[in-house]
């Protein structure tokens, strides 16, 4: 079991080892000590080189954090796509290294189990997509060349579509579930496609390398499913970040490259809330975060001192509770925090002393 870790916090730096669940109430409450404001929002990712999943607060180190979740001592060898099911407090990650992907509690409460694996057909999984009102899971595979779906606890698997409908490596992908629509992107092939969620008919190319689509990595659409996002890696150019519609009409525009300090984006997650963009690029070892509509430059979160090396999966989750314009008081959150620490405390845990 990965033990807590966090850095940039007195508080966090005083604990040597902190029992297992409470480290994000710990979290909360350090930044409410240090700073008496609010809560706020968290990115998760994977990390392929420490073989790691973590989280932080997307204020940055300043407010707690980066804090490791589950690491190689829980099987990890080079974590990749990473997905949360907020509703049951769960966290899905795909591992190129294992060849299985795994689903662990987001409390530190039980032991990551893989729920698919080589005998599922898995060669090198990517990234992966969650359906949790109809309780399937989605991924890709780009050395086995498929698309495909499974039910939650793996069972069920079908192959969606594969190199019979032209799949050649195919990396990110996104679902619209009201609109029966699944989006992947495809590097070796410079396409981004969209199929039926149920695998059934052809799919459909939205943009290629007409559009400027080169190494394509991977994708995030907005809760509308109107705009589709993805990270791009152009040979001779820069790395870039695009945009576009999701029907494929009109004109993609490049929200950020280079010029900003990309290096090779990889993961992308949306706060349409708050009109941001964050990605992980694992090229700088970072974590950075920029606006929807690419006005600015990026900014980072979390970098390699903090711990990163290949930063690459990549979700969101909004703030636990809303902030009032004027901040939250720091007594409730304490009050929220150690509530937090209270109810943990009455679990059985696994012992990490």
């Amino acid at each position: 079991m990965a033990r807590f870790s966090c850095g940039g916090v007195a508080l966090c730096a005083s604990l040597r080892q902190v029992p297992p669940g409470l480290a994000r109430a710990g979290l909360i409450l350090s930044a409410v000590l240090i700073h008496g404001l609010s809560f706020g929002d968290y990115i998760y990712w994977s990390d392929n080189n420490t073989g790691k999943i973590q989280f932080g607060d997307t204020r940055g180190s300043g407010y707690g954090g980066p804090i490791t979740y589950y690491d190689f001592t829980d099987g990890l060898v080079f974590p990749r796509g990473i997905a949360l099911d907020l509703t049951n407090r769960q966290v899905y990650w795909s591992d190129a290294g294992t060849d299985t992907i795994n689903r662990a509690n987001l409390d530190w409460m039980s032991t990551p189990v893989a729920i698919l694996d080589s005998s599922d057909g898995l060669v090198n999984p990517l990234d992966l997509a969650l359906d949790i009102p109809n309780g399937f899971i989605y991924w890709t595979d780009s050395s086995a060349s498929k698309v495909s779906r499974s039910v939650l606890d793996g069972s069920g698997v079908i192959v969606l579509f594969d190199f019979l409908d032209g799949l050649v490596q195919p990396v990110g992908v996104a679902i619209d579930v009201p609109g029966n629509r699944i989006y992947w992107s495809d590097a070796n092939a410079s396409v981004i496609q969209v199929g039926n969620l149920d695998g059934s008919g052809v799919p459909a190319t939205v943009y290629n390398s007409s559009d400027g689509l080169v190494l394509v990595q991977h994708l995030a659409l907005d809760s509308t499913a109107t705009t589709l996002y993805w990270t791009n890696i152009s040979f001779g150019s820069f790395p870039e970040i695009w945009a576009g519609n999701a029907d494929g009409s009109g004109s993609p525009i490049i929200l950020f490259d280079g010029t900003d300090g990309l290096d090779s984006p990889a993961g992308i997650a949306l706060d349409e809330i708050d009109g941001k963009l964050y990605f992980a690029d694992p090229g700088s070892s970072t974590i950075q975060v920029g606006n929807l509509d690419g006005s600015g430059s990026p900014s980072v979160v979390y970098s390699a001192g903090n711990g990163l090396a290949l930063p690459e999966g990549l979700a969101f989750e909004e703030a636990p509770l809303p902030v009032p314009s004027g901040g939250a008081p720091a007594a409730a959150a304490i009050a929220l925090a150690l509530a937090a620490i209270g109810a943990v405390s009455l679990r059985r845990a696994r012992a990490i002393w």
